[in-house]
């Protein structure tokens, strides 16, 4: 570099410090950035760069200062032709290219995703000295992308699934009907034109018994897809004739205990809590091999505090809480999140199995 740029150079540096502070320029301006930076020249030379850039990339600064980033092997050829096409024009005519998606190359030849900001540095007045590259490294942010459009498939897939299995359950339970008062009204028909009024009698008892049956099993499909109860009779009362009805199709023995208004809780809130009592149960019944289980809901310093406990098998959690296919555990988080709530589940393989929630009220006004 020329002494005369190398000098105006310094000078920009120095009033770079003025604005930072002294205490961060003591520890380098540029690892003071927190990001990692890179300094080039005009000609795309590597002029400096910070520790930062040292541990991302695996790479010792020295061995790259006075290359461009393509013979110093940091980015691919595609990218930097990219660079030099489109980003270094338009950096010369607005001083400024915002974050722009790249992919990095360390030293061991492993890749990974990056959005760099390009700044160009000028002298007092104007002239351009130098190209700042402020890279943040995506790896994560990409990976997390990935894993939350993993997540919205399976959900998606889930709720088709769901959508399956009610239209399977309202198929045979309507073709089990129409077929079963089909055949037991003829009969009563053939009984009733051959004067045998007894027998008539008889199929239409049978009839009007399959069609109640009926009836029954199609509101509990309904009441699975949006419980009534919570608009009519609020979440504590739908919460204990849910545990009811339980009790009596799996003889599972289930403590329950509720020492809240339903003025107390919010709508979203109550759905929220009766899906996950639904799913909570549902596992301990399906997994646990539990002979006891225990619900409760009650208020505590503004909050909701919800749990389903049970004496079952148990798990281990963090295996379960990282499987992507735990779609029922995923789905629980989801919904309390959505009402920024915070849901805990401890376990310990043959110690049985606790869901608790927390939920924040919001204070209510004064009268």
């Amino acid at each position: 570099m020329k002494p005369k740029k190398q000098a105006a150079l310094l000078n920009a540096a120095e009033e770079v410090k003025k604005r930072v502070g002294a205490e961060k320029w003591a520890s380098g301006i540029l690892d003071a950035m927190g990001e990692t930076v890179l300094i080039y020249d005009l000609q795309g030379k590597l002029i400096q760069a910070n520790t930062l850039f040292t541990k991302t990339m695996n790479i010792d600064p020295a061995e790259i200062i006075g290359k461009t980033s393509l013979e110093a092997g940091i980015v691919t050829q595609e990218g930097f032709q990219e660079v030099v096409t489109r980003i270094i024009p338009e950096l010369m005519k607005s001083g400024f290219v915002p974050d722009h998606e790249m992919t990095a190359v360390r030293r061991d030849g492993t890749t990974f995703p990056v959005s760099v900001a390009w700044s160009l540095m000028r002298d007092p007045k104007g002239v351009p000295l130098a190209i700042i590259n402020v890279v943040k490294d995506m790896s994560r942010l990409k990976e997390a992308e990935a894993a939350l459009k993993e997540l919205s498939r399976k959900i998606m897939d889930a709720r088709e699934e769901e959508k399956k299995r009610v239209s399977q359950e309202l198929h045979d339970e309507m073709g089990t009907l129409a077929v079963g008062l089909t055949n037991k009204l003829g009969l009563a028909k053939k009984n009733i034109l051959a004067k045998l009024p007894g027998p008539a009698v008889e199929f239409i008892d049978q009839s009007t018994r399959l069609l109640t049956e009926s009836v029954e099993k199609i509101k509990k499909i309904a009441v699975a897809l949006r419980p009534p109860q919570l608009d009519i009779i609020g979440l504590p009362d739908a919460l204990r004739e849910y545990v009811e009805n339980i009790e009596k199709d799996s003889g599972l023995r289930i403590a329950f205990k509720a020492e809240v208004r339903q003025g107390d809780i919010p709508p979203a809130a109550a759905i929220a809590l009766y899906r996950v009592a639904q799913e909570a149960l549902n596992n301990v019944i399906k997994h646990a091999g539990a002979k006891k289980a225990a619900l409760e809901l009650t208020l505590e310093k503004g909050h909701l505090l919800f749990s389903v406990r049970d004496d079952g098998a148990g798990f281990e959690t963090g295996p379960a809480l990282r499987n992507p296919k735990s779609i029922g555990l995923i789905g629980m988080q989801e919904r309390i999140e959505s009402v920024h709530g915070q849901l805990r589940i401890r376990s310990e393989p043959g110690k049985g199995t606790e869901v608790r929630v927390v939920l924040p009220l919001k204070a209510r006004p004064a009268p």
